[in-house]
């Protein structure tokens, strides 16, 4: 697995939650963040996610949108909410190869900052992360409104 290579500096101290129910994913993107300084913390279901925010506060959390096949189709978006009630001020990025106009709505509605099709480059989702954290804009990155499985 290669590490971070970026000219910029490290997000070093900023906490990070990911939330996704493939192992391979989580392990991936934990590796590489926690080389760029991020403080990762993982959670490979909702429940998992929703104790480790009634325990921490994070910069940011990156959220897949299907979490498991027992789940809701859209039970990242459950999780979405329980950020936004426990902890309002924490980034939230959506990722998902499953994107529709009808979850980019409520994606919105429920205040997420940036909604992303899988797979994302990780240096480049390394650096919209540290945007957010570091207080940058709303996402840039185009929504997955027409993404298709993979």
């Amino acid at each position: 697995m290669s590490s971070p290579r970026s000219a910029e500096p490290a997000a070093t101290g900023h906490r990070l939650l990911l939330v996704d129910d493939e192992e391979a994913i989580l392990f991936a993107l934990e590796d590489y963040l926690a080389a760029a300084g991020w403080q990762v913390a993982t959670a490979a279901s909702a429940a998992a996610a929703e104790e480790l925010l009634a325990a921490s506060r994070f910069a940011v959390a990156v959220v897949d949108l299907r979490l498991s096949p027992e789940d809701d189709e859209h039970a990242g978006l459950g999780v979405v909410r329980r950020i936004r009630e426990l902890s309002p001020q924490t980034r939230v990025v959506l990722l998902t190869a499953y994107g529709s106009r009808a979850v980019e709505e409520e994606a919105r509605r429920l205040g997420v900052d940036s909604l992303l099709a899988k797979p994302q480059p990780l240096a480049v989702l390394e650096k919209h992360l540290r945007e957010l954290a570091e207080g940058g804009g709303t996402a840039a990155a185009a929504p997955p409104s027409d993404a298709t499985p993979g």
